[in-house]
């Protein structure tokens, strides 16, 4: 049978309705793109302009604060790595300028210097966040406590007002560091040291610097070979008990995600502040080219990293005859198999728990498999970093939202190698979490 040709007013006919589908197709998807990524990066005035009212910014106040005052700055402090990489920094240097009795001076949060914006894991991030949207506390201007004395730390911006270039001294970092022998060093003798030379100085305005060192030296004050490095664990009574930690907490943006998102984690709302998610299990997940740097850590036979290797913590003990690689990898880039056997074993040491957060960077698939075989080994509800309800703005806060659910849960299951995990433990523990509780893989 012949096919009759379709009359030319007809085919003009269906090739406009055609026309029209297409078209309202793309408005919806581009619709759809442009509600969720707007093409401003998301935008923080209000708590920007928070920050710079903070009433330490008053050039009349009493010392130790006002015009003569006394204040450092880290120039030396790491602004071009993962959000944790720099958190752990900033904890030390706040702890330190505590105790040295000057005010620390902070400055917003950079995703990256050299990517302006940029994309992480695919999804697009502001690359300046006011430090006090991601973390609340002494580090970012709060009074120190009851009966303390030490100014409160101020923005890099009123630096600029209250310690202009001709009021500062500058303090060599790398010739400092080769004085005190701090590759050899631990922890507590560094910081004590450094808390001596800044306590001691007389200028109100110490700036610490880079200077004039070699290729080779590393220039933060508290570096990542001590952060890799069991020396950094005699610091722990000292950290443990500092109001620079003691007194940190979830700033509003972050408690009102998790606020909005409480149903999803704990079936319920999460009432208080301070108040832990019951029934949940925060497991933290790398992925991404993770795999690459695990084999490298197996390589060069590195430890964990800062608390992760603190004496206490709940300890998997390793199966008999698993070879140092094997069990190396699966600490490092667990399986989900892997997982799902691990779970298992946290399910009858914990019976309590129903509910189960991954704080993942992992593919929508491999999320999508992991999900599905915890639900089928009973799990009453499976969430990821991915499922959480953000506000545009909130995703440029994400780890530090993750984190607070992680500091919140029951139970909590790190990697051995991340500074997240490592910051999370430091948070568990110095909120009441019992070291029991907190594990690695």
């Amino acid at each position: 049978m012949t096919a009759t040709p379709m009359s030319p007013h007809l085919s003009a006919r269906v090739r406009a309705w055609f026309l029209r589908i297409l078209f309202f197709s793309a408005a919806c998807y581009l619709y759809r793109y442009y509600a969720h990524w707007p093409h401003e990066l998301p935008r923080y005035d209000s708590i920007a302009s928070a920050e710079r009212a903070l009433p330490q910014h008053n050039l009349s106040l009493p010392f130790p604060e006002g015009q003569d005052g006394r204040y450092v700055r880290f120039s030396t402090q790491t602004a071009e790595l993962g959000y944790n990489n720099i958190l752990q920094e900033i904890l030390l240097l706040s702890h330190l300028a505590y105790l040295s009795n000057r005010a620390y001076v902070f400055r917003p949060f950079q995703w990256a210097m050299a990517h302006t914006p940029f994309h992480v894991q695919g999804e697009r991030r502001a690359p300046r966040v006011p430090l006090s949207a991601l973390l609340g506390g002494p580090v970012t201007g709060d009074p120190w406590g009851p009966g303390e004395t030490a100014p409160r730390a101020i923005t890099d911006e009123w630096w600029e007002v209250v310690c202009p270039p001709e009021r500062r001294v500058q303090v060599d970092a790398v010739a400092i560091k080769h004085r005190f022998n701090d590759t050899k060093a631990d922890g507590l003798t560094l910081m004590r040291k450094w808390a001596k030379l800044l306590g001691d100085t007389q200028a109100s305005c110490v700036e610490i610097v880079p200077g004039s060192g070699g290729s080779a030296d590393v220039t933060q004050t508290f570096d990542f070979w001590l952060f890799g490095d069991p020396r950094i664990l005699t610091l722990w009574p000292s950290l443990f008990k500092s109001p620079a930690i003691t007194r940190l907490y979830a700033p509003q943006p972050v408690r009102a995600a998790l606020t909005r998102n409480s149903r999803l984690l704990a079936g319920g709302p999460v009432i208080e502040v301070d108040n832990h998610i019951p029934g949940l299990i925060g497991l933290h997940l790398r992925r991404g080219d993770y795999e690459t740097h695990c084999k490298h850590l197996f390589k060069y036979n590195s430890t964990f990293e800062a608390w992760n290797m603190l004496p206490g913590l709940r300890a998997e003990p390793r199966p008999k005859g698993v070879s140092d690689e094997e069990w190396h990898a699966r600490r490092c880039w667990p399986t989900i198999d892997q997982i799902a056997e691990r779970m298992a074993t946290v399910k009858k040491a914990y019976p309590g728990l129903e509910r189960v957060f991954l704080l993942t960077n992992g593919d929508k698939a491999w999320v999508a498999k992991l999900k599905q075989v915890l639900r089928s080994a009973g799990w009453k509800a499976v969430v990821s970093s991915l499922d959480l309800d953000l506000s545009y703005q909130e995703i440029g806060l994400g780890p530090a939202i993750d984190m607070e659910i992680a500091r919140r849960a029951d139970v909590f299951i790190g990697n051995g190698w991340s500074s997240l995990s490592s910051n999370v433990i430091l948070f568990r523990l110095t909120s009441g979490k019992t070291p029991q509780s907190t594990s690695t893989w």
